[in-house]
């Protein structure tokens, strides 16, 4: 009876009692694999299902589990692969499953799904794209892109790729957005002006076209070399790009190298003096109240003042997440049933916490 047990097919949703970390364990859940192409895809949206759940509950052993079903049907396809990872030859088979398990364009996938989808950090729109690692389920790829070339960024090319291990307790999105100001924090900076006609040639998704207000790709608004770099420095430094004779050049770096410390303790006090008296780890908390009192960004200046209430806090990152302090509006529809038209809380935008300033 146990020999017939340890080898009959597995079926979707059905439960794994062991952990399958070993390669004979592995072994043993590919020979129990069924050879139709359906019953392999639902296993494969089981694993999903299974993954998401692990991953928002901080449960890693259900994690490796659902690891080892989604690498086990993988390697179905390919005749070849393991638990930690796939082989160059399963690389086809891995994008077969991807696509079978993929989230619809513009939501936000679970995790164990690919997808695209748009975050908004410090008014900087940016799409990303999500799909599983070179260990599958294990890892997670992240691609950013520039969506509007006349902002900042966190790279000059508008581009940026990143492999991050799933955060317990966080959905994509979120892990997304803390991901992208964290590299915001490590240097943000305007498209290089040789990239902006490459950013702007990109081919949006027809839902990314479909932002209001509309992808700003126009590059003869987008700043020149040399102003991209005078909205984000310190006062009282000017930066300067000129042609130079090489014994002269090699004064200004020297002067260039000695301005460095003095730019960065100037970017450090400018940020203390933005942040005041307000403590990131005490004061910030859900349901409270803050008024929006630093934007660095010229065109969205007219949201200084607006108020906003904090649905979640991540200090590890010093970003909120927060929606419009505003009321749901209704309509009526066609039944005359009063319904809910635009519901604030729906919407929520991550702020920086030297960007608010507590009002309860």
């Amino acid at each position: 009876m146990n020999e017939m047990n340890s080898t009959r097919e597995l079926r979707a949703h059905e439960p794994l009692s062991e952990n399958l970390t070993s390669e004979g364990e592995f072994s043993a859940l590919s020979a129990r694999l069924p050879d139709d192409f359906n019953a392999l895809m639902a296993l494969a949206r089981s694993a999903v299902d299974l993954c998401d759940v692990a991953v928002i509950a901080g449960d890693e052993g259900e994690l490796t589990k659902a690891a080892s079903i989604y690498a086990a049907v993988v390697s179905k396809f390919a005749g070849k692969g393991g638990i930690e990872q796939v082989s160059p030859s399963s690389v086809g088979a891995a994008r077969l499953v991807e696509r079978h398990c993929q989230a619809e364009p513009g939501t936000v996938p679970r995790w164990g799904e690919k997808g695209e989808f748009v975050i908004e950090v410090d008014g900087i729109r940016c799409l990303v794209s999500s799909r599983p690692g070179k260990r599958l389920l294990l890892d997670w790829c992240f691609e950013f892109r520039a969506i509007d070339v006349d902002t900042q960024f966190i790279s000059g090319t508008g581009y940026c790729f990143e492999t991050i291990s799933p955060m317990s307790g966080m959905p994509v999105d979120r892990v997304a957005s803390s991901t992208f100001s964290r590299l915001l924090e490590s240097g943000r900076t305007y498209l290089h002006r040789e990239h902006h006609g490459l950013v702007a040639s990109q081919t949006l998704p027809a839902w990314v076209l479909a932002l209001r207000p509309a992808p700003r790709r126009d590059v003869t608004e987008a700043p020149a070399r040399g102003q991209e770099y005078q909205r984000d420095i310190p006062k009282g430094f000017v930066h300067v790009d000129v042609m130079l004779p090489s014994y002269q050049a090699f004064i200004v770096r020297k002067w260039a190298k000695a301005a460095r410390a003095q730019v960065a303790a100037a970017r450090a006090a400018e940020k203390e003096a933005r942040r005041g008296r307000y403590s990131m780890e005490t004061i910030f908390k859900p349901e409270q109240r803050c008024e929006i009192v630093f934007e660095p960004r010229e065109a969205l200046k007219n949201r200084l003042g607006k108020v906003v209430i904090i649905t979640s806090v991540c200090d590890a990152t010093g970003t909120v997440w927060a929606h419009d302090d505003k009321e749901v509006t209704y309509r009526r529809n066609r039944k005359g049933r009063k319904i809910a038209y635009l519901d604030p809380r729906c919407i929520e935008t991550a702020y920086s916490m030297e960007a608010l300033r507590p009002l309860t």
